[in-house]
Order: structure tokens, then C-alpha cells, then sequence
């Protein structure tokens, strides 16, 4: 268990090498995916103690490496690896232009929009903006967005 300021929260890792973890191996093997062996579940169970009351979030994970070999810091270090990345990816998406609240889900037309976000996000860095104040601005003045990808 380690409390840690950054995340406001303290973290609990349990690794285990159990029968639900060989029967995961197993299926998994089943299913094309091989994992040469055992195989470990690893629980990280987070405790946010935040100003108006406290939260809890379990996460499972599975790793081919047999339990001797982790260390429960090493895997919460994964763990937050993991989602730095995926923030970093899905963050400015979701929060400039509302990606996840799109109603759009048939045919092409999804990812017809997703490219012209990504296109629209990458003028905004190439100009150096941030693409939440860029957006409200090209909102409000639709000719100022137009020459930039115009100039483009």
C-alpha cells in the first residue's frame, strides 16, 4: 500500500498466481491468445480521498509473468504508464470537441469525423494553439478557420 501525493490516493497492488489465473490462461489459450504458460492476475485497487467524499476504483490486469518475478510498484508504474499514454491520445478529442458524446455511429460517417478532428487538432498544434481556446475562437470567427486551413 503507498500513499502518493501526485495522484491523491493511496494504491493497493495485489498480484496473484491462482486457479482463476490458470483458468484465464487456459481460456485465453483457447482463443489464440498465448500467454506460454501461467500466467498472473494483478489487482490495483484505488482510494481517492477527495474534498467532498471518497471514491473507489478496482482495476485486474493480467501479465504472463509468473508472480515471483513482479514487484507491486512496477506494475502500478505500468498501470500509470499505460494511461498517460491513453490521456495524452483521447484527452484533447474528447475534451475539445466532445468525441465521446458524438451521436454518429453508422457507416463511414464516424470515422469521416474522427479524421477531420485529428486534422483539425493538428493545424491547431502545427499554429501552436490550444485547442480548446482555438476552437472557441474559430467558433466564434468561422473566416479565421477557414484561412488557416487554407493556408495549410
Amino acid at each position: 500500500m503507498a500513499w502518493n501525493k501526485r495522484y491523491s490516493a493511496f494504491h493497493l497492488v495485489w498480484i496473484e498466481e491462482s486457479a482463476l489465473a490458470h483458468c484465464l490462461s487456459h481460456f485465453l489459450h483457447q482463443t489464440g491468445v498465448h500467454f506460454g504458460g501461467k500466467c498472473s492476475i494483478c489487482r490495483i485497487e484505488r482510494i481517492r480521498d477527495l474534498s467532498t467524499h471518497c471514491s473507489r476504483e478496482v482495476i485486474y490486469a493480467i501479465t504472463s509473468l509468473p508472480a515471483g518475478k513482479l514487484l507491486p510498484a512496477s506494475l502500478l508504474q505500468l498501470s500509470r504508464d499505460h494511461w498517460q499514454i491513453e490521456n495524452g491520445l483521447f484527452h484533447a478529442p474528447d475534451v475539445t470537441f466532445r468525441e465521446g458524446a458524438s451521436r454518429v455511429r453508422s457507416g463511414a460517417a464516424p470515422e469521416a469525423l474522427a479524421d477531420l478532428r485529428n486534422a483539425a487538432l493538428t493545424l491547431m498544434r502545427r499554429r501552436k494553439l490550444k485547442p480548446r481556446d482555438a476552437r472557441v475562437a474559430f467558433a466564434a470567427n468561422k473566416w479565421t478557420a477557414i484561412r488557416l486551413v487554407m493556408r495549410s
